[in-house]
This record gives C-alpha cells, sequence and structure tokens, in this order.
C-alpha cells in the first residue's frame, strides 16, 4: 500500500504492543489448531462421551469447511457462511441441510475452541463472538403417564430390566448412574443410595 497505509500499520502494531494485545503471525491453521485443542484441552476436561461427538464434529464438519485458513486469517464472515451452508447442504449423504439445532451445536463446539485460542494467546479477539448462529426451536419433552410408567413396570418386572427402571423412575437418576451403582452406594438402613460415579460407553 501507500506510505500512509504503512504507518496506519505501524501505528496499530505500536499500539497492540503497548497494551498486550499484540499476538505474532502464525501460519498454523484452522485445522492444526482444533487437532490440538481436541488433545491438549477437550480431552482431559470432557467425559469420554463428549469429547467423541467434539472429535466427531470437528473432524466430519469443521475441519473441511474452516481447516484450509490460518487461526488468524479467521473471520465472522467465513462462519457466518460456513453456517449458511451447513443449513442448506451440509448433510454427509448430500440429501439437504442440517437442523438448526445442529448448527447451534457446532457453534457452541467451535466458539469453546477459540475462546481458548484467544486465552492462549494465539488470537487476539474471538470471532465467533461476531456471528449469528441460527435460533433452534425448543422440542417439547414427551413423558409417560402414571399409567403408562405403571404398564411399563408391569411389563419388565419379570427382566433384569426391571430394577433400574424402577430406580429411574422413582428416583430421576440417569442411566449411567444406575449402571455404575455398587452395593456401596447402597444404605438399606435409611432407604437411601448415594450418586457416586456414572458410566457410559464410548468407541474406545
Amino acid at each position: 500500500g501507500t506510505k500512509k497505509d504503512a504507518e496506519r500499520e505501524l501505528t496499530g502494531l505500536l499500539h497492540a504492543l503497548q497494551t498486550g494485545t499484540y499476538v505474532p503471525p502464525s501460519k498454523e491453521t484452522v485445522r492444526e489448531y482444533l487437532e490440538r485443542w481436541l488433545v491438549d484441552y477437550a480431552k482431559p476436561k470432557t467425559s469420554g462421551k463428549t469429547y467423541e461427538r467434539y472429535a466427531e464434529i470437528v473432524e466430519t464438519h469443521l475441519t473441511p469447511a474452516l481447516g484450509h485458513l490460518t487461526l488468524t486469517q479467521l473471520q465472522p464472515l467465513h462462519i457466518q457462511d460456513f453456517y449458511r451452508q451447513a443449513l442448506t447442504s451440509g448433510r454427509r449423504d448430500g440429501s439437504g441441510g442440517l437442523s438448526p439445532r445442529s448448527v447451534v451445536h457446532m457453534h457452541r463446539i467451535l466458539h469453546r475452541a477459540l475462546g481458548q485460542a484467544v486465552r492462549w494467546q494465539l488470537i487476539v479477539n474471538n470471532p465467533t463472538a461476531r456471528v449469528e448462529p441460527p435460533r433452534a426451536e425448543r422440542r417439547e419433552m414427551s413423558v409417560l403417564t402414571e399409567a403408562e410408567t405403571a404398564q411399563m413396570l408391569r411389563a419388565a418386572e419379570e427382566t433384569t430390566l426391571y430394577v433400574p427402571l424402577l430406580l429411574a423412575v422413582t428416583t430421576g437418576m440417569r442411566r449411567g448412574e444406575i449402571v455404575a451403582l455398587t452395593w456401596a452406594d447402597v444404605d438399606l438402613d435409611s432407604s437411601s443410595l448415594m450418586v457416586t460415579k456414572s458410566l457410559e460407553q464410548t468407541r474406545a
């Protein structure tokens, strides 16, 4: 550019250095960063099932769409365009677009990953903060009536599912919490259970 452009750039760099917001230029791509974020941050801090879901979304959606960009080049418009394309043609089988709920989930993961990049001082700002994700429709939860619950328990009475189902409907415990119960968590004298752990099935 012109001399004035150079002077303007110099002023901006000096200000960034003085305020501690300067980020040295890097050739690390979004793909490389997301792979590092999964290993160094997501894997140690999330459950095995959550990590698998993060890795699947990164590999299937985020990396193919944004991975070729360098991390410091990633702009809100890149992300907004990715969301638009995901809504219209994001399905892996080519049958159409993803649901708004799926895109919102991708947005949350990308926002979390890039927020960590800011804390690691790899970028100055999180570009997802300037992006509008689609609005996901709230699904009304469908629950069993009292009569349906009784019918389900009667049907399971002679099976190994009876006790887990009974615990679920009478305590509100989750499946992973129920299957993780041991006798050490049961106090028959006080008729109480302690939830101390949870199990989940992963591909590993």
